[in-house]
């Protein structure tokens, strides 16, 4: 994701405004506001996954012509994604258990029975018309 970021980056526009905000235009669309300190952009997609958007991207770019030495946008993705966190989730060992036959056998005079079943409620079947209420309605009149 990071690399597709950095190619579509290179069609922005950085402009500093102050401190660590940046406006970012891209053509054709909406410009937006990247905050480098809270590590905010205003198409929230930084927030919301933790890797740097294409704004983000560009006004790394932008600092690091500027001389601030903000080094690449790998360095600003989230912890969450780096090799060191992966191996720290996963160096815990979870130990099988052994099969059934080597569960240890328990003298209980507890029974435990399943619970009644009841019918889920819902709608109510629809009833079917008798033939005689498909017949046409006759006159109640005498004619003579």
């Amino acid at each position: 994701m990071v690399d597709a970021n950095k190619k579509e980056a290179t069609d922005c526009v950085v402009e500093w405004i102050a401190g660590s905000l940046y406006k970012v235009s891209v053509p054709n669309e909406v410009h937006c506001v990247a905050n480098m300190d809270r590590k905010e952009c205003g198409c929230r997609m930084w927030e919301l996954t933790g890797i740097p958007c294409k704004h983000v991207v560009a006004a790394i770019n932008y600092m690091n012509e500027d001389g601030k030495g903000a080094g690449v946008p790998e360095d600003w993705v989230h912890a969450a994604y780096s090799l060191e966190t992966w191996a720290r989730m996963y160096s815990f060992k979870i130990n099988g258990c052994s099969g059934r036959r080597y569960w240890p056998r328990i003298e209980s005079t507890t029974v435990i029975i399943p619970p009644n079943h009841r019918p889920q409620v819902d709608r109510p079947t629809k009833k079917m018309k008798s033939n005689d209420e498909h017949a046409l309605p006759t006159s109640s009149c005498v004619t003579h």
